[in-house]
């Protein structure tokens, strides 16, 4: 699905799943009901659904079409791999949706993972005659250094989800010699810029792309849900260090609030891209490109 288009750059949303999944109190562990209700009351319905208390979650990667070059940023969960029951609602053709922008696997130049959770990694390889090898015969994939020691340290440290997400889906990049390691803070081509945002892992990046008449800004995880731009003190459960999380997302709002860039957080909805900008509590709302605030 197009996302957006300006001179010489296309956005793609690749949705893999979609659909109402935690409560709030369930994913949020500072969750307070009476300074939610305002906020959950404001979400459309792509964001929150009210007749089941569920927040809704998706599960995407972005192909940016810059220039001439192809670059996927994260790769969902993919298919054939023990993961999590959480994962098992009911999915999209990723593979389908992929080549319905008129791209092939074997254009992607670039495969950027901004971090090595499980729903980032999934489609860097597939199971061939038995094998896991890299999805993307042509493409180099980008990972940062420090994501990869912490998750080389939990594998040995015995972690069975970080083994299993670190055999099928990043050692076999790295034996195909297809994968560059780099620092968090990288300057990946004179448009676009690794910028590190530590908190949900130890090595999280953001990636900026500079355009002629913008910034456009790939948030990663930094949030997972409109409700965060709001409420920034809270993380998640899945953040490994919720205080730095919350470090990390407040100097980012402060950073980007009015100042025009376009943001594409991994986990929210379609529309999905935004702006932020400041409202008069002193606080931060998410506004969507069609004019929406939440």
């Amino acid at each position: 699905m197009l996302l957006f288009r300006g001179a010489g750059v296309e956005v793609f949303a690749l949705t893999e799943r979609e659909g109402p999944q935690r409560r709030p109190e369930e994913l949020f562990p500072r969750f307070d009901r009476y300074l939610a209700a305002n906020v959950l009351a404001r979400m459309p319905l792509s964001a929150f659904a009210p007749a089941t208390g569920r927040l809704m979650h998706t599960y995407q990667s972005f192909l940016l079409r810059l220039n001439q070059q192809v670059i996927l940023i994260d790769t969902c969960v993919g298919d054939n791999k023990a993961r999590p029951p959480h994962f098992g609602y009911p999915k999209f053709d990723w593979p389908r949706t992929f080549k319905q922008t008129g791209i092939t696997f074997e254009d992607v130049d670039h495969v950027i993972c901004t971090h090595l959770h499980v729903d980032h990694v999934g489609w860097n390889t597939v199971l061939q005659d038995g094998k896991w090898v890299p999805t993307f015969p042509n493409a180099t994939y980008w990972f940062g250094e420090e994501e990869c020691a912490c998750w080389e340290a939990q594998v040995k440290a015995g972690d069975d989800l970080a083994g299993r997400i670190w055999t099928d889906s990043v050692l076999p990049v790295i034996a195909a010699d297809r994968a560059r390691l780099v620092p968090m803070n990288h300057r990946f081509s004179e448009a676009i810029r690794f910028v590190g945002a530590p908190g949900h892992t130890p090595g999280m990046f953001r990636v900026d792309v500079d355009i002629p008449d913008g910034k456009l800004i790939f948030a990663t995880d930094i949030m997972h849900q409109p409700l965060q731009v709001r409420l920034p003190e809270w993380s998640t459960v899945f953040c490994t260090d919720g205080e730095l999380a919350v470090r990390t997302r407040k100097a980012f709002l402060e950073e980007v609030a009015d100042s025009g860039a376009i943001l594409f957080p991994e986990h929210f909805a379609f529309p999905v891209a935004g702006r932020i900008v400041s409202v008069a509590d002193g606080g931060y709302a998410y506004q969507y490109l069609d004019g929406q605030v939440l």
